[in-house]
This record gives C-alpha cells, structure tokens and sequence, in this order.
C-alpha cells in the first residue's frame, strides 16, 4: 500500500501545488484533495484500522511538503 502511494505521488509531483497563507496552512489542489479523501475513506471503509499505515501516509505526505518547500524557499 505505502508502495503504490508513493509511486502514485510520484508519477502525479507535478499537479501538487500549494499556497501559504498568514496562517501558515496548507491548502492543496482538488487534485490532491480528491486523492487524499480517497485515500482516507479506503482506510476508514475497510474498518482494519491499521494506524501504522495510517501514520506512515501522514508522515509521508507530510514530509513531501517539507520537501517541495525546501525547494521552493531555495530557489529566491
């Protein structure tokens, strides 16, 4: 499962786009909305709450935006 996510991120890197607002939170793209709200009901759908897994997506959605912003923060 992780697997397949992340090759899915990666084959789809260049429709995520974000923007930072004042708050400093995150909002994302229908793009990646859609996916993660897929994502989630599949895991919640299932009723295995396997929260390993579930934490694994987190930590990796979260780490590909620490990621893109590096980058993004690089390059000014």
């Amino acid at each position: 499962m992780i697997i397949y996510f992340s090759q899915s991120l990666n084959q789809k890197h260049k429709d995520f786009k974000f923007k930072q607002f004042m708050n400093n939170q995150y909002y994302f793209q229908n793009s990646f909305e859609k996916q993660l709200s897929y994502i989630t009901t599949g895991l919640i759908q299932k009723r295995n709450y396997d929260f390993l897994l579930e934490e694994a997506m987190i930590n990796f959605i979260y780490n590909y935006i620490m990621q893109k912003e590096d980058i993004q923060t690089q390059q000014f």
